[in-house]
């Protein structure tokens, strides 16, 4: 279990920040009932309420992204005070992360830009689910 001194409560509940050590902790549906999120690591706040969700923390990955949920993937932000605190990923962060180069420029709204990169493929991804798929020249 948590201990619950000197936790902050976001969420309704469904986040505890522990400031003293800068990490934050995430209900969900395991034995152990939450996920350690550190600093750094990408976690998933869709369904933030369920009772049954689990795989939220993204430890050196990021998650699937997806047009209409980039509002919840989120970033534990390392700072060099004792605040602890969380952040979408930025648009040129969700670039990177569908192979794009920080120099392509993209003249929509940020939305558009989140919502584009969501409906995305990137051929790394292509290639890597096709690679095994036997072909039949028949």
């Amino acid at each position: 279990m948590i201990d619950s001194k000197n936790l902050i409560v976001k969420e309704n509940g469904k986040i505890l920040i522990d400031p003293k050590r800068k990490l934050l902790h995430i209900k969900e549906a395991t034995k152990k009932g939450y996920t350690t999120i550190q600093n750094g690591d990408c976690f998933d706040m869709t369904h933030i309420k369920s009772k049954t969700r689990r795989g939220r923390n993204m430890k050196y990955k990021c998650n699937t992204l997806t047009a209409t949920s980039y509002n919840y993937m989120r970033y534990v932000h390392p700072t060099n005070d004792s605040d602890v605190y969380y952040r979408k990923l930025t648009p040129l962060e969700c670039m990177r992360l569908q192979t794009i180069p920080d120099d392509y420029k993209m003249p929509v709204s940020e939305s558009q830009k989140y919502k584009l990169l969501g409906n995305g493929w990137n051929v790394n991804t292509i290639c890597h689910l096709l690679k095994n798929m036997e072909v039949d020249n028949d």
